[in-house]
């Protein structure tokens, strides 16, 4: 028996809610007064106007570089982060479901790092958080529907207190059944921001906070080879019926900033004149806590899955926690200076020197151990120097506690037919935490391995009017770790080897008349222990135009991604890692057909809806496949999605 409720049913009930939504936002929605066209018309690095609606926000540490808001119908229909990028992730099947990168990237940041990344592509983090600014309040409502249970809920609302205070929140909801049982995934993200400057301007303060919860249950994939031959392939049992993930995490920090500038005069008629703030220099310290709780359990009686185990309880559980508080203070240039009252310009010449402080404590079951970090680093950009002719960029940064490095530096020539830049980098690091050490019922290693070290070089050659790019890269990873997977005892264990990897990327997209032809396509040539398709691609194709004398505007097309055989990874329900399946003679080659969805998305003012059909060309080219091994991908699943911007 299935666990999952009448599949049918819930379907229906919450198309009829969608339906409702869509007639009752497009009549909103065709009452505002403000147009999309308003808000993408927006220039951004430019005086925020106060009297055109608009909306603009900025991530990470890019304070004042604030963007505005996407109200394109650029892969809008997308609602999968594992198929948002360039090309589609792995993941087991299910929305929500662990993935990991294809095309390999090696991205592991300078410090603490524990290791799990398995669900980042879904969750939140302090460095995605949006801090807005709008001069009239804001709402974005996103909402998806469709089969096998899956539902999407997104809000966003923020507002201006005037021109010197802004409040956000964001609440963002994940839940898929799943086609297979005991599959269910579960995501909760609730966050806030503020911002507050003083009327001069030298003062500013930011806060964000997040709190963030995943329920996942954990089947371990399909014990069958033939599920797709079966007539009802969700009634096979998993491997797992009781076995969940359940992740908790809070995350907070402040960022304050000065700035030292001078006060510049300027007249207002023969006879009266004021003064404007010019900021030349700012000081910037930010503070921030995380704790992350991980838990796994499995109160199942029959416990062959796990093979050897390290203790008998009653429940099968393994718990980690992490909490951590870290310090930055830096100093620099500002990144845009006033030139004039109403006017300002993007400084050339960029440079920033700071130091960061961690401090980490894990708790397991070995007890608890802590982690300390003290970084030290330098950013540095020049722009359109010496006549426009180069733009140089340079990144440095060193931890002392662990004699661990990055370096990054490149050169471009925005002068010269195709902007062509060339790039190099170089990172020293420390293994993760899990890497190095990790206890539980069913495993246990305690290992030191040498630094992992990586070097790319590569050269680039692109023209945004021609929507054209076309990248290489040489890469070097010495020492990078690989978990395996013992034949008989089920054990995992981390292992460490070298590879060499070259890499093309080419973006072209083709417009002809309405029609759009965008393609992505990589090559990967690797001698070493990653496991990667050869050759990978990504075509979006599809038609556009205007409807109702340009009252609606459309995009109906298709996505399709492909990729050539390679030895896929296992996953490991515990750990959350991914198992190297190389040495084994059941190891499984993904598959050669395509993965096809079909899409149609709608643009009418300020609400914007699709629908599209995933997985559309299933029994095209076989009865199906399998994501990663014992994993088969859902069957065609028909959504339905809606965004709808409401500036009041």
């Amino acid at each position: 028996m299935s666990n999952k409720p009448n599949s049918k049913h819930v379907l229906h009930f919450r198309l009829i809610i969608l339906i409702g939504f869509i007639a009752a936002f497009a009549q909103t929605g065709l009452a505002q007064e403000s147009d999309t066209t308003t808000v993408d018309s927006v220039k951004t690095n430019t005086l925020f106007d106060f009297h055109t609606a608009r909306v603009e926000y900025f991530t990470g540490s890019e304070i004042d570089n604030f963007i505005p808001i996407d109200t394109t119908l650029h892969l809008f229909h997308r609602y999968n982060a594992a198929r948002l990028n360039d090309f589609e992730m792995a993941y087991l099947g299910n929305l929500g479901a662990p993935a990991y990168s294809r095309y390999y990237t090696f991205d592991r940041p300078l410090g603490f790092d524990y290791g799990r990344h398995e669900r980042d592509s879904y969750m939140l983090s302090l460095d995605e958080l949006k801090y807005y600014r709008c001069n009239v309040p804001f709402t974005n409502l996103y909402y998806v529907a469709g089969g096998q249970g899956e539902q999407v809920f997104h809000v966003t609302h923020t507002r201006n207190f005037g021109k010197d205070f802004n409040f956000a929140i964001d609440f963002n909801k994940i839940i898929s059944e799943g086609y297979f049982q005991y599959m269910k995934t579960d995501y909760t993200d609730v966050s806030l921001t503020a911002w507050y400057k003083t009327k001069n301007e030298r003062y500013q303060v930011y806060v964000g906070g997040i709190r963030g919860k995943v329920e996942a249950q954990e089947n371990g994939g399909i014990a069958s080879d033939t599920v797709f031959e079966l007539i009802d392939p969700a009634s096979v049992l998993p491997l797992r019926s009781q076995a969940l993930t359940n992740w908790d995490n809070w995350q907070g920090q402040i960022t304050q900033q000065y700035y030292f500038g001078k006060d510049i005069s300027y007249q207002i008629d023969d006879t009266t004149s004021a003064t404007y703030f010019a900021p030349q220099f700012a000081i910037k310290h930010t503070y921030g806590i995380t704790d992350y709780f991980y838990q796994f359990e499995d109160p199942a009686t029959d416990r062959t899955y796990y093979g050897t185990l390290n203790s008998n309880p009653d429940t099968l559980r393994d718990r980690t926690q992490i909490r951590g508080m870290y310090n930055r203070l830096s100093f620099g240039n500002a990144d845009f200076i006033t030139v004039a009252k109403d006017s300002t310009i993007k400084n050339p010449v960029r440079w920033e020197i700071y130091g960061l402080q961690q401090w980490h404590e894990v708790a397991d079951a070995v007890g608890k151990q802590q982690y300390n970090n003290l970084i030290g680093g330098i950013n540095f950009q020049a722009k359109h120097i010496l006549d426009s002719l180069i733009t140089f960029r340079a990144q440095g940064a060193y931890d002392v506690k662990n004699n661990t490095l990055i370096g990054k530096t490149s050169l471009r020539f925005p002068k010269v037919i195709l902007n062509p830049e060339i790039f190099a980098e170089y990172r020293r690091l420390d293994q993760t935490v899990i890497q190095h050490q990790y206890t539980g019922f069913a495993y246990n290693w305690d290992v030191t391995f040498d630094y992992t070290t990586y070097m790319r070089l590569g050269a680039r050659i692109g023209s945004a009017k021609n929507a054209f790019a076309l990248a290489y890269t040489y890469e070097i990873i010495n020492n990078e770790v690989q978990f395996w997977e013992t034949l008989f005892t089920n054990d995992i264990y981390p292992i460490v080897g070298n590879t060499t990897i070259s890499k093309i990327m080419l973006n072209k997209n083709f417009t002809l008349g309405n029609f759009h032809l965008n393609n992505n396509l990589g090559a990967q040539l690797i001698d070493g222990v990653i496991n990667a398709p050869t050759f990978i691609g990504n075509l979006s194709w599809y038609y556009s135009n205007h409807l109702f004398e340009s009252a609606l505007f459309f995009q109906a097309g298709v996505d399709v991604w492909y990729h050539t055989p390679y030895i896929q990874y296992d996953y490991d329900i515990i750990t959350g890692q991914w198992i190297n399946q190389t040495d084994f003679d059941y190891n499984y080659s993904a598959p050669t057909e395509p993965t096809i969805d079909i899409f149609a998305n709608f643009d009418v003012q300020t609400l914007r809806f699709f629908a599209k059909v995933d997985n559309a060309a299933q029994g095209l080219f076989s009865k199906g496949h399998y994501t990663a091994p014992n994993y088969p991908m859902q069957p065609r699943s028909f959504h339905l999605g809606l965004n709808w911007f409401l500036f009041y």
